[in-house]
């Protein structure tokens, strides 16, 4: 890969200038030839593309901020550096995107972030396709209802016996939550393999495998309806 010069004096350029208006016109030059070419780059231009649309992207307004994040939040070697700054973000229109969808965040990081931001961000990193037994322990624990709700209804979602007790406890009067609480210790409807809350969770699939003595972490297949 190779830029051409008028381009790196354009870059140059809008690093030094203190417009924002020029910085972003070169952030989404940088942007296009990025995604153009992502998925022929190496790590290192990767990282040359990092450096570079990180402090482009620091000092733009909000809308461009979060119109990057949603150019940016499906790609899977987006720039990690810009990712995590997007998703660190407090304004949700920029974080939501990358919190929800970029492969780019892993557990830890999830986990760091859903323990220190808000309940907004909280919701987008519930709302990921897949959530480890990490994440979705913080989730449960530190989430408002909306956001338990969002956790329980995530068919991709997984939990420890924890984490799964904590969801049920958390919504003690939900309707949703005392089908859950019969569904742990109903051995027909683990045979049955998952259940469909009619309009309230369709469907929540049981990922816990529960027997008198505990309940273990598992996957169970879902699909079956009582």
């Amino acid at each position: 890969m190779s830029l051409s010069p008028s381009l790196i004096d354009e870059i140059e350029d809008a690093l030094a200038a203190k417009s924002d208006e020029k910085r972003a016109v070169a952030l989404w030059r940088i942007t296009d030839l990025f995604i153009a070419g992502a998925d022929t780059f190496s790590d290192d231009h990767v990282t040359l593309f990092d450096d570079v649309m990180e402090r482009l992207a620091a000092t733009i307004e909000k809308n461009a901020r979060a119109k990057l994040s949603s150019r940016i939040a499906r790609i899977a070697n987006a720039p990690p550096g810009l990712v995590r700054d997007l998703a660190r973000d407090h304004d949700i229109r920029v974080a939501q995107p990358v919190l929800r969808h970029s492969p780019r965040l892993d557990d830890r990081w999830l986990s760091e972030t859903a323990s220190t931001h808000s309940q907004q961000h909280l919701l987008a990193i519930s709302q990921r396709g897949a959530l480890s037994e990490a994440i979705t322990e913080v989730l449960v624990e530190r989430g408002d209802r909306e956001v338990v709700r969002s956790v329980a209804q995530n068919s991709g979602a997984r939990f420890s016996s924890a984490a799964f007790r904590t969801l049920v406890e958390r919504s003690v009067g939900d309707e949703v939550s005392r089908l859950a609480a019969w569904a742990t210790s109903s051995t027909a409807a683990l045979n049955a393999a998952s259940l469909a809350f009619d309009g309230l969770l369709n469907p929540l699939s049981l990922r816990t495998n529960c027997s008198a003595a505990a309940c273990t972490s598992a996957s169970v297949a879902g699909g079956a309806k009582l």
